[in-house]
């Protein structure tokens, strides 16, 4: 487990990835790639880091992968790591985009479609934003809740019909079909994603620049990267570090 090699994700590792997520002998619930990269997207931009070993066990619905061998293990695990630094990537430098293979249907309303890359990927997001509301909650400011609030409607848009027709009656009600509140949704979404990105590493940022990392978890000097909540604290307790630190 400790050679992973963790190089540029590649179509190769999409594929493979996308096999080995659908496949029966994973636990019930295990996220399917393109559910994962917009689970990833949503962590990427969180105010706060978010490290591999809270995030990991979900992907799986904290079952068991049930990898074949070690060279199966160190495959899949390689790829999930190297997608994973692929989109924060992207997000730092400003260039977010949908992950290789999420094909957008030609019909904005198909997209829709439980079994749709496009749904998969909006309903992964949706998990992972749900999962750190309570720190945007934290650390948004108020000025950007307005802003924050229209970009999640895009975001969220299609992860499934029944709520899209929800968000089209009550936040854009000057289209008068679905089709049509796809079609801007879909026109919108590039930009919402960057507007998004934006926000969560502004808020990072200013926090790492006020010194609350240090100060929070008692490292200083350290870059403020913080440790995983469920991950030893730093000072040495013995305690999780949600359990100690943390709660400061």
């Amino acid at each position: 487990m400790t050679q992973i090699d963790i190089g540029d994700f590649t179509d190769e590792q999409a594929m493979r990835l996308q096999e080995f997520l659908a496949s029966p002998e994973r636990p019930g619930g295990t996220m399917s790639y393109f559910h994962l990269a917009g689970f990833m997207f949503a962590l990427a931009c969180a105010p706060e880091p978010v490290m591999p070993s809270e995030w990991m066990p979900l992907v799986f619905n904290d079952g068991e992968a049930v990898y074949e061998d070690m060279v199966e293990a160190r495959a899949i695990l390689g790829a999930l790591m190297s997608l994973n630094n692929r989109i924060n990537e992207e997000v730092r430098e400003e260039q977010a985009q949908l992950p290789p293979g999420c094909l957008v249907l030609e019909r904005a309303s198909a997209n829709l479609e439980a079994a749709a890359p496009l749904s998969q990927w909006a309903t992964g997001f949706m998990d992972g934003h749900t999962w750190l509301q309570e720190m945007w909650d934290q650390w948004t400011p108020d000025s950007a809740d307005e802003e924050l609030g229209a970009v999640l409607l895009i975001l969220c848009f299609f992860g499934n019909r029944k709520m899209a027709e929800e968000l089209r009656r009550e936040m854009l009600p000057k289209c008068e079909s679905l089709d049509e509140a796809a079609e801007l949704a879909l026109r919108l979404l590039p930009d919402a994603m960057h507007s998004y990105a934006q926000l969560g590493v502004l808020i990072q940022k200013a926090l790492i620049d006020s010194g609350y990392f240090e100060h929070a978890h008692g490292r200083a000097g350290t870059t403020g990267t913080a440790p995983g909540r469920n991950e030893p604290c730093p000072c040495g307790s013995g305690k999780k570090f949600k359990r100690c630190c943390d709660s400061g």
